[in-house]
């Protein structure tokens, strides 16, 4: 999955240009807010790049039609997804965690994700 992990992540950030988009070090992903709210994603497992890409569409979509129909709740226009990938290990196949860049009522943003030492989140 090496090659295709490299393949994978070329495609995100083609397809995904605005957002933020990563490896991770372990089959986790954190985020913590302007306010200081965290929370986790959800991975799944990554078996080929055309499944991912199609997990990450529907998904995706999904979302969006939630934030719509959820006052005070948007994604925000100019990075709207925050993406990982766990290259996964001898024991486990490859994840990816997909994190909609929501704005709660104006003002709660994702600043950070990581876990247990956080970064900054860079566009």
């Amino acid at each position: 999955m090496a090659n295709d992990l490299e393949t994978l992540l070329a495609t995100l950030r083609r397809t995904y240009p605005t957002s933020s988009i990563r490896t991770l070090p372990e089959p986790a992903m954190f985020l913590r807010s302007s306010t200081g709210r965290t929370l986790h994603a959800e991975g799944s497992q990554v078996l080929s790049v055309d499944g991912a890409m199609a997990y990450t569409a529907a998904y995706m979509d999904g979302l969006v039609e939630r934030v719509k129909g959820t006052p005070d709740y948007e994604l925000d226009p100019a990075h709207p997804w925050i993406i990982g990938i766990w290259p996964g290990d001898l024991s486990s196949v490859p994840l990816i965690f997909i994190f909609g860049n929501i704005i709660r009522r104006g003002h709660e943003v994702w600043t950070e994700v990581g876990w247990p030492t956080y970064t900054r989140l860079e566009f």
